[in-house]
């Protein structure tokens, strides 16, 4: 999101600032303003570079999920407002915010978040192939997984990976974390398992995903945050899955791999990515928005957010 349109927001307090999204009070003290931004983040770093659409494709694919799926299976979520309906709960007039700020964020329910994100991996890839089995490390997880496994291997059921909400996402025991937080763990599979059936009948694979989830003002377990988007979860085209290989990401992959390639063994500080890559990356947030809606992104914004 460029400076201007960061600005023209400011008039509104900012309560957080996260990697990607924004935070800000409303009119009313049950609500919040998310907006969600262009910034691009891997390892935990924001990066000098930023993605075309990004936040757009974020804030869209959320609402979505939230609305077209969660929602019709009962899954209670912290959605209050979207589109332009967003204006109804912020202070001032229309002209106080940026045009296509509702293109951008949304209003949603205070809650108090859980100190966990609620990670399900359907296959044996990403960090806990890379950092833990591979190398044939006992994961911290305190999970069972069978030995002689190959990269993409599929798990019979999904396993739980949490981690805590450090800068460094520190990993927790799964065992633990589902005694502590029933509900949660048991909504967050739910999810997943909603998603990952949605997506088979188009072809592709929820690979794994996280999930942020707090209780609102009643005590009541919701779903929060963003919602198996590019950036939360790994998707691929269930075609391409082949054991011992990758398959091409149709995710923020690419700028992990080429973080990764940047620093080598050197201390991680943020980057200006290349041209193309910025380019690779924009076209898969709006190809996987398009694959899993049926829409172009601003077809969606006409008919769903105006």
């Amino acid at each position: 999101m460029n400076p201007k349109f960061t600005a023209a927001v400011l008039c509104l307090k900012l309560i957080h600032q996260g990697k990607t999204r924004d935070t800000f009070e409303t009119r009313d003290s049950e609500t919040l303003l998310i907006v969600a931004t262009n910034r691009l983040s891997t390892h935990n770093v924001i990066h000098l570079s930023e993605v075309p659409h990004k936040g757009q494709v974020l804030t869209a694919l959320t609402i979505f999920w939230l609305k077209e799926l969660l929602e019709k299976n009962g899954i209670k979520h912290h959605l209050v407002a979207y589109g332009t309906d967003i204006y109804k709960h912020l202070p001032g007039n229309l002209s106080n915010y940026p045009k296509y700020l509702h293109n951008h964020a949304i209003i949603v329910k205070k809650l108090k978040m859980f100190p966990v994100e609620f990670i399900y991996r359907k296959y044996m890839t990403g960090s806990l192939f890379k950092n833990f089995y591979s190398k044939g490390l006992s994961n911290p997880y305190g999970l069972e997984i069978e030995p002689g496994l190959q990269q993409m291997s599929e798990f019979g059921i999904p396993v739980f990976t949490p981690t805590d909400k450090s800068a460094t996402d520190e990993p927790l025991n799964a065992k633990a974390t589902r005694e502590n937080y029933p509900s949660a763990s048991v909504m967050s599979l739910e999810v997943f398992t909603l998603i990952s059936d949605y997506l088979k009948k188009l072809g592709l694979e929820l690979v794994d995903s996280k999930f942020e989830i707090g209780v609102d003002n009643l005590e009541c377990v919701t779903i929060a945050d963003e919602i198996a988007t590019p950036d939360s979860s790994r998707f691929c085209e269930i075609s391409e899955i082949t054991l011992g290989n990758e398959p091409s990401w149709l995710d923020k992959q690419v700028a992990r791999d080429e973080a990764e390639r940047i620093w080598g063994k050197g201390e991680k500080h943020p980057l200006e990515f290349n041209s193309d890559i910025i380019r690779q990356l924009s076209a898969t947030y709006l190809r996987i928005f398009h694959r899993i809606t049926g829409m172009k992104l601003q077809d969606f914004q006409h008919s769903v957010l105006r």
